[in-house]
């Protein structure tokens, strides 16, 4: 047998000697009347509570506390609810509550990340990088944060409407608990005892003799005492239970009302995680576009963003960008290079006759062209490109684009595909600088 079987047994051995009932026991010996139901249920006690018992029962055998056991035995109280159980139930309740308070607190950080100052100096590192595609693994780090905040955003809001849910339910057992129950009160208790007490003291004869009470009327006044007794004694339990309910009741209130002063303002953290929805969007535009190839998706997907805030905020549309989605921006090397495979034709470079030795010449002409480097001075054709070549190799697009403008018609229309082009690429530019002040402007508001 183990320990728990030792301990049921003695504890089924003391009520057999004692007539005692076991709800008398548990209320006698650890105030919980419903103590040996849960034991002979299968409930393990602790070392503390087997000790705190057998001490009760040796003193109860040692003849202590005799009368208190009397006096427990005329009523029985019902089982009310374990302290275990309880306590078990408000700190899963705390630990619950406790959880959805760090989410809060999580979440709320989040949402204050993402402010102006931050998304301009992410915008700035991007605009600096003439490369393609160097940030996108930031890109998709920075989405996949903004989507798992939007993920305990949404259980945080589940989890609040659940304890709402849960504390609507205690509030209807309390009101069905605080229904009187039918019970003798204490003066007509008191009336009854003295009358059976006046009668057991009548005297036996009389001037004028009255029917005396058999010793069957007197058990049966006794046992409606008793009864009396106990409908008391079960008043007074469902009186504490009604107390336990509505203490745990204004426990849960006072925690709800903390947890909700955190987050208070459930539409404004919405509104910030679906902002930083709009700003991951655009940052991954934003890459797609310097990179050179098509970004009809990433427009798409950054335009629904900007449709979800209708009414929120005056978000830029990228409408300035749609021309070239389809097909892509040049870069800024592949504009480098073509300019520089244009010059012989810039410059006239690339002559071509009748005989073999003109085309011979214009050949050689076309792979060996001299000309000037650095800033010269002047309005020559050769001194323009030279300064253009400056320009780009600089990583100023806008200057390089204006000294090429400034050719000579005649040498200007060699370099028109490629003007097109660069015009194209400053004007993508200039858009996504001015969408990114919109967007920064947009969330501060």
């Amino acid at each position: 047998m183990t320990i728990q079987d030792d301990f049921r047994a003695e504890i089924e051995s003391f009520l057999e000697r004692h007539d005692m009932k076991p709800a008398v026991f548990g209320q006698q010996a650890l105030h919980d009347p419903k103590f040996v139901f849960d034991l002979r249920q299968g409930r393990s006690p602790s070392v503390k509570t087997i000790e705190k018992v057998r001490a009760w029962m040796a003193a109860q055998d040692a003849g202590e506390g005799t009368a208190a056991v009397t006096e427990a035995q005329a009523g029985e109280v019902p089982p009310a609810e374990p302290v275990e159980a309880a306590a078990s139930h408000r700190h899963g309740a705390r630990n619950a509550l406790v959880a959805l308070v760090v989410l809060a607190l999580l979440v709320a950080g989040a949402a204050a990340v993402w402010q102006r100052p931050l998304i301009s100096g992410l915008y700035h590192r991007m605009a600096g990088d003439p490369g393609a595609g160097q940030n996108r693994p930031a890109i998709e780090q920075f989405s996949a944060v903004v989507a798992a905040v939007q993920n305990d955003f949404n259980a945080l809001r589940r989890d609040l409407r659940g304890l709402r849910d849960r504390i609507e339910r205690l509030e209807e057992q309390q009101d069905e608990a605080a229904a009187p129950a039918p019970a003798m009160d204490d003066e007509r208790l008191a009336m009854l005892e003295e009358r059976l007490t006046a009668l057991e003291n009548r005297p036996a004869a009389t001037a004028t003799p009255a029917p005396a009470l058999s010793p069957g009327d007197v058990a049966e006044l006794r046992n409606r005492i008793d009864r009396l007794q106990e409908s008391v004694a079960r008043l007074q339990a469902r009186q504490q239970e009604l107390a336990a309910l509505d203490g745990r009741v204004t426990a849960l209130k006072d925690e709800l009302d903390s947890l909700t002063s955190g987050v208070s303002d459930i539409s404004g953290l919405q509104a910030g995680i679906e902002q930083s929805a709009v700003i991951s969007a655009f940052l991954r535009l934003d890459a797609e576009v310097r990179s050179g190839q098509p970004y009809a998706a990433a427009l798409s997907l950054y335009q629904k963003q900007v449709q979800s805030q209708a009414g929120q905020g005056d978000w830029p549309t990228g409408e300035a960008l749609e021309g070239q989605a389809a097909a892509g921006i040049a870069t800024a090397p592949a504009l480098r290079d073509r300019l520089e495979a244009l010059i012989p034709d810039i410059l006239g470079s690339r002559e071509t006759g009748d005989g073999w030795s003109d085309r011979l010449w214009s050949r050689l002409k076309g792979i060996v062209v001299v000309r000037r480097t650095g800033e010269p001075q002047g309005d020559t054709p050769q001194a323009i490109i030279a300064r253009a070549e400056t320009r780009l190799a600089a990583g100023d697009l806008a200057g390089a684009v204006a000294e090429v403008e400034s050719l000579p018609a005649d040498r200007k229309a060699a370099a028109a595909p490629w003007l097109r082009d660069a015009r194209a690429r400053l004007g993508a530019l200039d858009t996504l600088a001015d969408m990114a002040t919109a967007l920064g402007n947009a969330q501060g508001s």
